[in-house]
């Protein structure tokens, strides 16, 4: 009897769980299509430079705990189902039927169509599997072939995962559902429309606050530190207002607080502090670029993600505080403002947070190449031979503890596993004076200097061609694609050691790509000289700098590397020697940038999915509580057409403000990001850049569309249904 009338609820509200059923089908699919590549049975055939099986277990946790933001989801849309259900219940609970019945049928209910709609999502995530399969092979240099992506244990874990979730918020609310009273759920639907929710904004008031007081402590000893008066007046201006702007706040805020302001007379007071410290945040990544106000890279990205906060108060706010305008006095635009008005006063924090949400999501979506693009790029201008051993003299105290070596640890564990070396140069460096070798303050490294010889041969390694080299002559060799304004003009202006003065080649300054590691610590430059005006100067190491006929495989990488840290083992005061090797760098690297990539992109695309969803039901729920509205219209002559471009225009507000509104302000700080890291972008990125966010926003765009149309075709039904 029970499950007849189980199935008969379902049959009866099956539009209901529409929403129910594609949004957990759309979860689930894209969790089994990321947690696919964890399975014991997935054997990708990728490069053996690379090991994954020490990342499964990373991928597998890092994949669960993103995905309990899952019941967030499934709490709001079992919410809305209770809601929309209660008033059936509570008539069936006057007939008769046991209300622990009742609460139990609604239990049932949610898990087997959680269930159903799971193993739906599995299905449709064996597909999208494809895709991750492909993604993966691509990055790790593998052979691309179509996989078979149904497996056991995958499937198991999908299942209990989301299971586990139906249960539980099945429970909370069976058991919100068993302690009501019957007359209050037959009210329900009535009162959830006058229900007040407060409680979101007054949170956000007290992060705001927290956040605002910090930046005013921290905005206090930046102006303290840097303010100097022979800086621009656009620098005095930004140091002097990035501390009392926030201070002005967090003295608004309290105040109005104090006074018993409403939030909304609150909330637009801050729209105009965050608008103008937005703004100023941004003009000082532009100062610290264009007119050399002080700070690194690390100081912009700051000021970045400071910008980047308040753009998303700023987003939060001005949703909260917004009043829709009908463009003229027609009977359409009077019906389209008092729907969205009424929309707006019950789920203004609600849009709000979504709003806030869409921004987030969209801003991991655009940064989010930028930042792994520079991983990659950077690995490949740090790592461009196989096999690199690096001798550091910036722990040794004396220069006695500094020796020439031979490396031979290297050497005849590559002799005896019979791998073939292609080409080598050891490189000795060497200091200008021997007073240099004292200079040991972090920006105050001397440049070191090689002998134009080694230098040559390890040009040639890298495909480039010798240089030469006139008497009393020396070169400059910079960190590749650094701008010479970047440096000390006084490098390029003669060199002096301690056994002659030199002046420098025309055109003696060059920019090749090779080792990272070459340079000095904190320093980006060297100094090349002939071999017989070196061979006197203060020696502070050697470096050995090595290509293989074929990259190490990962076991040997390993063995390599764990035998060299044997023989040479970490010193606190002397000659510290490293190995890097291109095998295990690229590993790390890769899988790094791969785990960042997955992890970040499922965790945009779920709260995208949230977002959408909780959207899509709010404009269901309108469907029903505001039915009347639109029967008088039918009743009025309206013909069905008019009402439905009505109901595409409520859509449209819905979903395409807080979408467009979030993806303006994700660009600004994007684009502000890509512009002070341009150098970066230009070295190691690319403009292949621009095509990765083009592709980002198509897929978000997708999303909109999709969720759009279901709704609209949704909410029609109800309408109609409501009518007949």
């Amino acid at each position: 009897m029970t499950f007849k009338i189980l199935i008969r609820n379902v049959k009866k509200d099956y539009r209901d769980y529409g929403i129910f059923i594609i949004t957990m089908m759309i979860c689930s699919a894209v969790y089994y299509a990321f947690f696919s590549i964890t399975s014991k049975w997935y054997n990708p055939d990728i490069s053996v430079v690379f090991d994954l099986s020490r990342f499964n277990g990373i991928i597998r946790y890092s994949m669960a705990a993103v995905s309990l933001i899952s019941i967030f989801l499934v709490k709001h849309v079992t919410g809305y189902l209770s809601l929309r259900k209660q008033k059936e219940f509570g008539l069936q609970n006057l007939m008769g039927l046991n209300k622990k019945k009742v609460c139990s049928l609604f239990f049932n209910e949610i898990v087997i169509l959680g269930t159903i709609a799971t193993l739906l999502g599995i299905i449709l995530g064996g597909l999208l599997a494809q895709f991750i399969n492909f993604f993966l092979i691509k990055t790790f240099d593998g052979n691309s072939t179509f996989i078979f992506p149904y497996y056991p244990d995958t499937i198991f874990y999908t299942l209990i995962f989301f299971i586990a979730i139906f249960i539980v918020v099945g429970k909370f609310e069976s058991y919100k559902l068993k302690k009501k009273k019957i007359i209050d759920m037959i009210y329900a639907e009535d009162r959830e429309q006058t229900k007040n929710r407060d409680r979101t904004i007054k949170i956000f008031h007290i992060l705001t606050f927290i956040v605002n007081c910090w930046l005013t402590y921290s905005g206090y000893f930046t102006l303290k530190g840097f303010y100097d008066s022979r800086i621009p007046f656009i620098g005095k201006f930004l140091y002097i207002s990035l501390f009392l702007i926030p201070l002005c706040y967090v003295v608004t805020l309290v105040v109005m607080k104090l006074l018993k302001k409403s939030d909304y007379i609150i909330s637009k007071a801050l729209v105009v502090f965050e608008f103008i410290l937005a703004f100023l945040n941004i003009l000082y990544v532009y100062g610290l670029m264009e007119i050399n106000l002080p700070g690194d890279t690390k100081t912009s990205f700051g000021y970045i993600v400071r910008s980047g906060i308040y753009v998303g108060f700023l987003i939060f706010h001005y949703f909260y505080i917004y009043k829709f305008k009908g463009k003229d006095s027609s009977w359409e635009s009077i019906f389209l403002k008092g729907q969205i008005s009424s929309k707006l006063n019950r789920h203004r924090n609600v849009f709000s947070l979504i709003s806030l949400v869409i921004y987030s999501s969209v801003l991991i979506f655009i940064i989010l190449p930028m930042i792994t693009g520079w991983s990659e790029g950077y690995l490949n201008s740090r790592m461009t031979q196989d096999v690199q051993v690096v001798g550091t003299y910036k722990s040794t105290t004396s220069e006695d503890k500094i020796y020439k070596d031979d490396f031979k640890v290297v050497f005849n564990y590559l002799d005896k596993e019979d791998i073939s070396i292609k080409e080598y140069v050891v490189l000795d460096t060497y200091l200008p004076k021997k007073s240099d070798f004292k200079r040991r303050l972090r920006y105050d490294f001397p440049i070191e200097t090689l002998k134009l010889s080694e230098y040559n041969k390890l040009l040639q390694i890298n495909g480039y061609e010798p240089i030469k080299l006139g008497s009393g002559e020396y070169a400059v060799q910079v960190k590749h694609n650094l701008d010479k304004s970047d440096f000390d003009e006084k490098i390029f202006q003669g060199l002096e050691t301690d056994f002659g003065e030199f002046k420098l080649k025309k055109g003696g300054v060059y920019d090749f790509l090779i080792p990272e590691y070459i340079y000095n610590a904190h320093v980006q430059a060297l100094y090349i000289l002939n071999d017989v005006d070196v061979e006197n100067l203060t020696f502070v190491g050697s470096s050995l700098y090595m290509d293989l006929t074929e990259e190490l495989d990962f076991k040997r990488a390993e063995e390599l590397e764990g035998l060299f840290n044997e023989e040479y083992e970490i010193v606190k005061d002397g000659l510290a020697q490293f190995i890097r090797i291109r095998t295990l760098e690229k590993n790390t690297i890769t899988t790094t940038v791969f785990l960042m990539k997955l992890i970040l992109n499922y965790l945009a695309i779920i709260l995208l999915l949230i977002s959408f969803t909780i959207i899509a039901l709010i404009e269901l729920e309108d469907s029903l509580y505001n039915k009347k509205r639109y029967t008088t219209l039918w009743q009025l002559g309206i013909s069905k057409t008019k009402i439905q471009k009505l109901t595409s225009k409520q859509l449209l507000f819905s979903f395409w403000r807080p979408l467009i509104i979030s993806v303006t302000g994700a660009l600004i700080i994007g684009l502000m990001y890509m512009f002070s890291i341009k150098t970066v972008i230009k070295s190691y990125v690319g403009a292949e850049i621009f095509g990765s966010i083009a592709f980002v926003l198509f897929i978000i765009l997708i999303l909109f569309l999709i969720y759009y149309l279901l709704t609209y075709y949704m909410f029609l039904a109800n309408l109609n249904r409501r009518d007949n």
